[in-house]
């Protein structure tokens, strides 16, 4: 057997290969924020920002406002966990899973 072959011989004839990325973010999901939806299309506060620039593609920006999301939460489970309408099986089955809502790395 040569290395780095596989040890039988293919029979696929064809794949179809798929790739896909992007999710919607925790914030869309799990990670409810009703002062965020409140303060949307405010500018950032200055006390977060404290005078610097964010990133390279903002530094012609003047203002910064801030945008949370769309969708609808509600409270699910015994624990009352916040999950968006997005996920309606998940909040059905909010009490067995761990939603790990801060962590440090």
């Amino acid at each position: 057997m040569l290395a780095g072959l596989p040890h039988f011989a293919p029979k696929a004839k064809r794949i179809i290969y798929l790739f896909q990325n992007g999710a919607p973010s925790q914030l869309d999901l799990f990670d409810y924020k009703p002062k965020l939806q409140k303060m949307f299309g405010e500018d950032l506060p200055a006390s977060i920002r404290m005078g610097q620039r964010l990133t390279g593609m903002t530094a012609d920006q003047k203002k910064f406002p801030l945008a949370g999301t769309k969708f609808n939460f509600k409270q699910y489970g015994q624990a009352g966990a916040w999950i968006s309408d997005v996920l309606p099986y998940t909040a059905g089955i909010v009490d067995e899973l761990c939603i790990i809502k801060s962590m440090y790395t």
